[in-house]
């Protein structure tokens, strides 16, 4: 499996990030940083200059995996 990494695109990879956040978080042993508050709040206060600092981590398929953005402790 090849990941592949990418510029945020629109609102369908913000969806597929929060579901990967919810997935996660379903797990209490599976849980990390960030929670889906910290990534909406974020997105929320950081508006386009957020969103474009994001890269988005999929798999071949196009399945997104994570997507990492600057700062301490910023991957998912």
């Amino acid at each position: 499996m090849t990941v592949q990494f990418r510029p945020y695109r629109d609102e369908s990879d913000y969806m597929a990030l929060r579901k990967v956040i919810t997935q996660k978080f379903a797990d209490r042993n599976r849980r990390f940083y960030p929670s889906l508050g910290d990534f909406d709040y974020n997105r929320a206060s950081g508006g386009d200059k957020f969103l474009q600092s994001l890269t988005i981590c999929e798999i071949e398929d196009g399945t997104i995996i994570g997507a990492i953005w600057p700062g301490h402790y910023r991957i998912m």
